[in-house]
């Protein structure tokens, strides 16, 4: 671990979460959202929530400090900083934003190919790319098998989510995205029964445990 690319690395990522709230309160409502579920305004105003995304961003972005070039940092500070947005969004409402989601991926994608410019190494980009169309594909092929079994079972946001999150971890192993997307899923299915097995069955949020995923397979690989 550099403490020298942790500190820049973690004051952004907090600042990013920091900011979490104000970005999620002005979300217009989405069409999926059901009766029940609390919308972005009410979900955002809650008591020191800009301090928890804010620690959550930074020990997100310490876990992968421990296993990242520094090179290749600044595109896992956005996404630990804005990834930890969509987590709280899906975890208190099962909805994954895709206004969230499209500008995150774009600033990935523009982070990485800037390290791979840095780095003169085009493969970085490429493998990005190709991990991030894996993780799209393999995840889009859950929600069409998904929705042959029961329609809604399985959330197309997580499809979207899974591109930025195949990007960074093909910016450094084509392995990593294999990892990072098995991890996810086994903890996604562990805690939905654990869910059932408490009585909450129905729907429950997956962002989490991808992010999660993420985060830990560079740690792994």
């Amino acid at each position: 671990m550099s403490i020298d690319s942790w500190v820049p690395a973690a004051l952004c990522a907090g600042v990013l979460g920091w900011v979490g709230p104000h970005v999620i309160a002005r979300l217009p409502a989405s069409k999926d959202a059901g009766p029940e579920t609390p919308g972005y305004r009410s979900i955002s105003d809650v008591h020191w929530l800009s301090a928890w995304l804010s620690l959550a961003a930074i020990v997100l972005v310490t876990v992968v400090n421990f296993a990242v070039p520094a090179r290749l940092l600044p595109a896992w500070v956005i996404l630990c900083g804005a990834g930890i947005w969509l987590a709280y969004v899906d975890w208190r409402t099962q909805l994954l934003p895709t206004r969230i989601i499209v500008p995150v991926s774009v600033a990935v994608f523009a982070a990485v190919a800037v390290e791979s410019w840095l780095a003169s190494d085009w493969r970085i980009l490429l493998r990005a790319v190709i991990a991030s169309l894996i993780a799209f594909g393999v995840f889009w092929l859950f929600w069409w098998v998904g929705e042959l079994w029961r329609a809604g079972g399985f959330g197309y946001g997580d499809v979207r989510f899974a591109a930025p999150l195949g990007l960074v971890l093909g910016s450094g192993s084509g392995w990593a995205v294999l990892v990072g997307l098995y991890i996810g899923i086994i903890l996604g299915a562990i805690a939905g029964l654990v869910m059932k097995a408490r009585g909450q069955g129905g729907s429950f949020a997956l962002g989490p445990w991808l992010l999660l995923g993420a985060v830990l397979a560079p740690v792994v690989t």
